[in-house]
């Protein structure tokens, strides 16, 4: 008798190799424009005038500002810039100021050093605290308009 073995081989199906889809690589605009340091040489800083003229104190969480354009006062979160330990160890003091436009979102926008402290080193810190800011959007008659606003920066050692 023949023996017929009946040949059932299964046949290998080619797993198909899942092909990785790359990510959509989307060009996020970054959330705040970085201003550029001023290219321009940091002038000396004046010799520091005595603390009869108290700059404003930049510890209180919340601070009224003015700023222009009809602006009587901004509602802003002003981060209190982090004082360089360099900065420290060598006795650099001054004040920088930073200007910004608060946006209709109250998104900070424009920053930009308006007047060097004479070390870039605080105007780094400074520009860094205001990125580090949050404002509300300013309202006028119930509409947010865009706000002008320069922020003083007073670093000194006296504390």
């Amino acid at each position: 008798p023949v023996h017929t073995k009946p040949k059932v081989q299964p046949k290998p199906t080619p797993t198909p190799k899942p092909t990785p889809t790359p990510l959509p690589q989307a060009a996020a605009p970054s959330p705040t424009p970085v201003a550029a340091p001023d290219p321009t040489p940091p002038v000396p800083a004046a010799p520091a005038t005595p603390p009869a003229e108290a700059a404003p104190a930049i510890g209180r969480q919340t601070m009224e500002i003015s700023a222009p354009k009809n602006v009587s006062h901004l509602d802003c979160n002003i981060a209190k810039p982090e004082y360089p330990t360099l900065s420290k160890r060598r006795g650099e003091t001054g004040t920088a100021y930073v200007k910004f436009v608060v946006g209709l979102t109250g998104r900070l926008e424009n920053i930009e050093l308006k007047k060097s402290s004479g070390f870039s080193r605080l105007d780094d810190a400074a520009l860094a605290a205001v990125h580090a800011s949050a404002c509300k959007p300013y309202l006028e008659n119930g509409q947010p308009i865009r706000a002008a606003y320069t922020q003083p920066y007073d670093f000194n050692l006296n504390d």
